[in-house]
């Protein structure tokens, strides 16, 4: 057994302009890890952690950190993951 946490983003729930395909990719993954979640169960575990943006990444890139997720959170979130049950879960992160 293992677990696999993946990471994502939150355009397939909160569109932006210029965000079709990101939110594509995230939606994709998300419901792939849904359904991988039933195929996999009792052998392996599949998640994602899908943040609305990253503080720190926000702040570096000179942008207003105000929407993000601090790094911290995030973590939290993949070790809940990694060290719990759950498989097939979607943690959709938000300020």
């Amino acid at each position: 057994g293992g677990s696999f946490t993946l990471i994502s983003g939150d355009l397939s729930i909160a569109p932006e302009p210029n965000g079709a395909l990101a939110g594509l990719v995230s939606g994709a993954l998300e419901a792939w890890v849904r359904g991988a979640g039933l195929e996999l169960h009792g052998r392996y575990r599949v998640n994602v952690v899908s943040p609305r943006a990253v503080r720190e990444a926000l702040v570096r890139w000179g942008m207003d950190p105000e929407p993000g997720i601090p790094a911290a959170e995030v973590a939290e979130a993949f070790r809940t993951f990694v060290d719990g049950e759950a498989t097939g879960g979607v943690a959709f992160l938000s300020a």
